[in-house]
This record gives C-alpha cells, sequence and structure tokens, in this order.
C-alpha cells in the first residue's frame, strides 16, 4: 500500500510541473475512533486488552479515563493504550512508565504529648545521654520559640560543632540537632589616639606659594570643627583667566596644601548656540554655533583620548563683535579607533575665555550598525549610531509590547543618552529608526 501511494504522488507531481501552481486539495477528515483499550506491561493482542467506551469522535487528545489498578502488583509498570476506528483499524500503541507504589499512612499523633523536662548541650564529643550541660527550663510541650545562651569558656579556637537534644517526661529523649560555628576570636580595636590639637591658623593663596604663614589669612576661632566652615574669598586682585585656589592650616606642623582650579571672567564673551559632533567619511566633524559674541579673538578646537587631558588640534578665527548667529565647523581626520572627546575653547582680545561642553564620538570603522550599551544597564542607556547611521526615533517597549517612551534623536548626533532609571527591572525592547530601516535590540534593566 505505502508503495502504490509513494508512486502515485511521484507522478502527480511530475504531471502538475507544466500545469499552473494550485493550492493542494483539503485533507480527509479524521476517521471516527471506535474504541479505545489500555493494557499493563504485556500485550494481550488487539481488542483484548481493558476497554474505554467513546461517545463518537475524531479526537482523542483530551479524552481521559480510569485505569484500574486494583490487580496491579506494587512496583514498576508500563501502560499501554492504543485506539480503533470504524474501519476497523488500529493505532500505533502509546506506553507510559509508572511506579505502583501507595505510601503508608503516618501513624495519628497521640492525643497529649508528653511535657519537655529536660535539655541539655555538648560540644564536639557525645557524653552520653543526660551528661550534657543541662539548660534551665519550664516542663513544656513546646519550645521552638526558646533561645539559650551557650558558655565558649575552654573551647579552643576554630571550627566546632554545638550539640543539642531534649527529654520528655515518659524518659525518652530526642534526636540530637547540631550546627557548626567558628570560635576564631576577632582581634580587638585598637585604642583611640590622643586627640590632635586644635587647629590654630588658617591661610591661602592664588596659584604661587608665598611661603608658610605668608599667604592670606582666613579669620575663625581656634579649635573649631572646619569640616563645614565656609568663607568669602575676594577675587579683586585676581585677573580674568584660569588660576588655581590655595588653602591650608596649622596644626603642629602645618597641613598640606588643598587647591582647587579655577577660571575666572567678569562676563561671558560668547553665548553658545550648539556644539555638535559626527563621524563622517571616517573623519570627525565637528561643528558650533554662537548666538552673540563680544571681543572674540577665535577659536580651539581641542582633542583627547581619555577625557581629561586635552591639546589644540586646529584654530578658527571668531567673529569679534557681533550680535547675530554664526556658525563655524571644523574637520579632524585622524580620530582614533575608540571613543574621542573634543572641546571647544573660545579666547578673546583680553585673553579671557571659555569652554563649551565636551563631545564624545565613537570611531568604530568596521561598526556598520548601531550599537546599545551597557547591557544589562541601571540607569542610563547609550545608543551608538554605526558608521552611515541617520538614527531618527527610538521606542522602548516592556516585554508584553506596551510602549514604554518615544525619543526623537537629533540628526548628525552619534552618541544619545536615554534614563532607564526609573523603569522596573526586566527585559525590554527598544526600536531604533533610521531613514529607511528599523532595528529592535533587547535589553535589560538592572
Amino acid at each position: 500500500m505505502k508503495k502504490i501511494i509513494l508512486i502515485a504522488v511521484v507522478l502527480l507531481s511530475l504531471h502538475a510541473a507544466a500545469q499552473p501552481p494550485v493550492y493542494p486539495a483539503q485533507p480527509p477528515p479524521a476517521p471516527v475512533l471506535k474504541t479505545v483499550e489500555y493494557f499493563f506491561d504485556t500485550d494481550p493482542g488487539f481488542g483484548n486488552g481493558h476497554s474505554v467506551i467513546l461517545p463518537a469522535a475524531t479526537n482523542a487528545s483530551s479524552i481521559q479515563f480510569q485505569a484500574d489498578l486494583s490487580t496491579l502488583p506494587t512496583g514498576l509498570h508500563r501502560l499501554y493504550v492504543r485506539s480503533l476506528d470504524i474501519d476497523n483499524k488500529w493505532s500505533l500503541t502509546n506506553t507510559i512508565f509508572f511506579d505502583n507504589y501507595a505510601l503508608p499512612a503516618y501513624p495519628a499523633a497521640p492525643s497529649d504529648r508528653p511535657d519537655i523536662v529536660a535539655l541539655e548541650y555538648f560540644l564536639d564529643t557525645d557524653p552520653g545521654l543526660g551528661n550534657g550541660t543541662g539548660i534551665p527550663l519550664s516542663p513544656s510541650t513546646d519550645l521552638q520559640a526558646g533561645s539559650v545562651s551557650i558558655n565558649l569558656t575552654g573551647a579552643t579556637s576554630g571550627t566546632h560543632r554545638l550539640f543539642i537534644r531534649s527529654k520528655d517526661e515518659n524518659g525518652k529523649w530526642s534526636l540530637t540537632n547540631f550546627s557548626q560555628f567558628d570560635n576564631t576570636a576577632l582581634n580587638p580595636y585598637p585604642s583611640a589616639p590622643p586627640a590632635a590639637p586644635p587647629i590654630g591658623e588658617m591661610e591661602y593663596y592664588f596659584d604661587t606659594d608665598p611661603g608658610f604663614g605668608k599667604g592670606t589669612t582666613i579669620q575663625f576661632t581656634a579649635g573649631t570643627d572646619i569640616s563645614n566652615f565656609s568663607v568669602d574669598i575676594p577675587l579683586n586682585s585676581v585677573s580674568p583667566g584660569a588660576h588655581t585656589f590655595y588653602v591650608r592650616s596649622r596644626q603642629n606642623p602645618w597641613s598640606f596644601s588643598a587647591y582647587v582650579p579655577f577660571v575666572y571672567s567678569s562676563t561671558l564673551p560668547v553665548t553658545w548656540l550648539y556644539v555638535k559632533g559626527e563621524i563622517k567619511e571616517e573623519r570627525s566633524l565637528i561643528t558650533w554655533a554662537t548666538a552673540a559674541e563680544e571681543e572674540t579673538d577665535k577659536f580651539l578646537v581641542e582633542f583627547s583620548t581619555d577625557g581629561q587631558r586635552f591639546t589644540s588640534i586646529g584654530e578658527i578665527k571668531a567673529a569679534g563683535n557681533s550680535g547675530s548667529t554664526h556658525h563655524y565647523n571644523f574637520m579632524h581626520d585622524r580620530p582614533v579607533r575608540g571613543m574621542n572627546y573634543y572641546r571647544i575653547k573660545q579666547l578673546d582680545k583680553n585673553g579671557r575665555f571659555t569652554y563649551s561642553k565636551a563631545l564624545h564620538l565613537l570611531f568604530r570603522p568596521d561598526q556598520h550598525e548601531a550599537m546599545i550599551a551597557p547591557n544589562p544597564a541601571a540607569d542610563n542607556l547609550y545608543i551608538i549610531a554605526g558608521t552611515g547611521n541617520d538614527l531618527q526615533k527610538a521606542e522602548l517597549y516592556d516585554i508584553s509590547g506596551k510602549l514604554i517612551l518615544t525619543r526623537q534623536l537629533s540628526a548628525g548626533q552619534q552618541v544619545y543618552s536615554i534614563d532607564i532609571s526609573t523603569l522596573n527591572k526586566g527585559v525590554y525592547i527598544i526600536k531604533l529608526y533610521d531613514k529607511q530601516t528599523q532595528a529592535s535590540h533587547r535589553i535589560i534593566k538592572q
């Protein structure tokens, strides 16, 4: 029969190759089942198993029945099930493996539990029933909420086992419970050093050290706590520009000098509109614009590979004095592989200067698709556009498909930040859209 069907299928396929494609015919309905039978371990032959009476049906996937185990001995067995249709054709025989074992019933608890009248413990070695260290207690049937102090005097340093057991009023001892503990003694903390002498003098200076005791004195009450001390520092003698402020105190001897760099400027020489950057044709294009300029001289484009130490890589002439918008750009021909940092230093004709915000551009010429980092993320999620990407929008969905937030992405930018600190922990899907395509990324919120 199988050979005849196989041949018929082959002939049909050869004949259909020259004809227009057609949809296959619907399969014939499944035959109606007549009965289902089961048996254990040994096949008695078709029709000789335990019969299960069924209603007329074509689908037996949800049929349930009870198999009689009354005559089956305890132990491991196999249950076999098969069905017969109205055309008197038997199905394959399905089997399942099971253990016919009945747990014995737990004995009933005695109606009156005896009181616990004795409790004892010992360390490491069992001295015998009744020979442990006794624990005073009032006779009771329940000690689960009790607590006791264990005397460790004489116990050596190291790990030990603590054993404890109880005896009821009938003289029967319980099982012996135990736990492990470490009796290694911690070294005591050293005593506090004597109190330091009070601070008697403070002074400050700018840029150049005049020598101990020769700075500008800061007035304060000697001996006070200066951890939250504040004071106004006059800047009348400080010229506009970059400076370093130093401060120190004398406590026999002088302390180290704490310092902080700062930039002093009476007025801002430029009003920034924006500073942008992008990787374009394996070069960094930096663009910026000003809304107004006052006595501006030039712009220095500064570059860094770590975001800390910047060096000048180019110079652009400034507008001078202007109340209108001016646009500038600079192309860096040799960005490094990885993260590149840029900032604009604006200098005016009087030596004053300001810095723009710092840009960070990721240069990976072999990375053509956008990246999501870090993943998993806790607070901020960064979208890093790949080479040639022109991302326009990002959408964040939860695992059920609900839209959580939408973010429009500015053209020409390479790194975008999304705050996810308020989201619940779990899995999310972020979709990124550019002009022609969209991509989905699975992220985990920690």
